[in-house]
C-alpha cells in the first residue's frame, strides 16, 4: 500500500473496509501486525493538514472603514451587525463556538 503513495487515512479505510468485511474476532485494528504497520505508514505518510489562511488585519479594519459599513448612520443594519461581530470576535480572543 505505501507504494501506491496512498495517504495515512486512505490506508486505514481500507483496513476498516477489510475489518468490518470480515468480522474478525479479536478485531482486526487489536491485532500487533496491524498496529506495528498503521504506526510505520502513520511515520512515512504524516497526516497532512491545510495550512490556516492568514488574516491581514490591517486590510479588514481598513475596509470596515469604508462603504457599506460607513457611514454608520446611513448604513445598512445587515452589515453594521457584521462589523459589530467581527471587531467583538477580534478583540475577545475567543474561539468562534464561544461566541
Amino acid at each position: 500500500m505505501l507504494h501506491k503513495v496512498l495517504s495515512f487515512s486512505s490506508i486505514k479505510i481500507h483496513a476498516s473496509a477489510i475489518s468490518a468485511h470480515y468480522n474478525m474476532d479479536p478485531p482486526l485494528f487489536s491485532h500487533p501486525l496491524l498496529r506495528q504497520f498503521l504506526r510505520g505508514a502513520k511515520n512515512i505518510r504524516p497526516p497532512r493538514r491545510a495550512p490556516t489562511p492568514t488574516l491581514d488585519l490591517n486590510f479588514v479594519l481598513e475596509k470596515l472603514t469604508l462603504p457599506p459599513f460607513e457611514p454608520a448612520f446611513s448604513a445598512d443594519l445587515k452589515f453594521i451587525s457584521w462589523k459589530t461581530a467581527l471587531l467583538l470576535a477580534i478583540t475577545s480572543a475567543r474561539r468562534v463556538s464561544e461566541l
